[in-house]
């Protein structure tokens, strides 16, 4: 992420800390408006390989505001991580999550896909500017993008046409995209992520990704990896134990429930009521899900 330059001297990383939940990672100055900006670290996708950071802008009286626009950067070295339309949009889809878990009341985000934490438009992979509407959905209006690829981008995507398609199953094509078309979905979620968001929103929110199943019940199973995750709804999706690709709505599992089964209280654990489920010995994704475990074991 890079180094942090010298602490403003009206900057208190402490009162962040408390008020925003997150560690401040780096400052810099934007141009050409001369303002101070604070980096701040969401969150760390270590299978996508995208940090997703947050900032705070100084004013010129020196106070630090960063919900009037809510501004994020998804920071990798993996261009191709947005050569699709489907991936942009999952993108935008993940950082509106996060604007409403820090910023409920901000009614425009700033989004910037790049490979530097000093978001610029020109540096971008691409950018867009997204809105709230009145019934508190977020879409897209402008989208500027280097790769010659501009037009809307909603969260709410449709389906993919017959070209974007074999561009999202090409062999250039990042692994968790393939993995994830199976399932309809533009990209695996990070799950860890996912159960914090619906921790801090309040509700269960939707997730795609892949599983080891361990027990198996009538219409209820249990998944011992990536962390433990208890998973309703199951009958005639899974019925013996193994790798699966799952989705379903997500959320962390309630702590009274981790005392019963043992789970430190620390620890993620999760609850998913299952609305699909593939086997990985499924011709869809047999040889795909060993790769997956190979790549995130690393």
């Amino acid at each position: 992420m890079g180094s942090a330059l010298e602490l403003p001297f009206d900057y208190d990383q402490r009162k962040t800390k408390e008020k925003w939940g997150l560690e401040t990672v780096a400052f810099f100055v934007d141009e050409p408006s001369k303002k101070r900006i604070a980096a701040l670290l969401i969150d760390k996708d270590t299978i996508l390989g995208i940090d997703f950071v947050t900032y705070l802008v100084s004013d010129k009286i020196g106070h630090w505001q960063g919900c009037n626009p809510f501004i994020i950067s998804a920071i990798t070295n993996a261009d191709d991580a947005f050569d699709n339309a489907e991936s942009r949009a999952n993108l935008i889809a993940s950082a509106s999550e996060y604007a409403d878990m820090l910023c409920p009341n901000a009614g425009q985000m700033r989004f910037y896909a790049t490979s530097n934490i000093r978001y610029t438009e020109g540096d971008a992979f691409f950018s867009a500017i997204v809105n709230k509407n009145k019934d508190g959905k977020w879409f897209s209006e402008v989208e500027i993008s280097d790769k010659s690829v501009v037009g809307k981008v909603s969260p709410d995507s449709s389906a993919l046409s017959p070209s974007e398609e074999d561009k999202t199953l090409s062999a250039n094509a990042p692994f968790s995209v393939k993995v994830a078309f199976a399932h309809g979905k533009p990209d695996l979620d990070n799950l860890a992520i996912k159960s914090k968001v619906a921790q801090l929103l309040g509700h269960p929110v939707e997730a795609t990704a892949i599983v080891r199943i361990k027990q198996v019940a009538e219409n209820d199973a249990w998944a011992d990896w990536p962390f433990p995750i208890a998973i309703d709804h199951t009958k005639g999706k899974i019925t013996k134990t193994g790798w699966f690709l799952v989705s379903g709505a997500l959320s962390p599992f309630p702590s009274k429930e981790k005392v019963r089964m043992g789970i430190n209280a620390d620890a993620i654990a999760a609850m998913m009521y299952l609305t699909n489920a593939t086997s990985c010995l499924d011709e869809k994704c047999h040889n795909l899900g060993r790769k997956y475990i190979k790549e995130v074991s690393k």
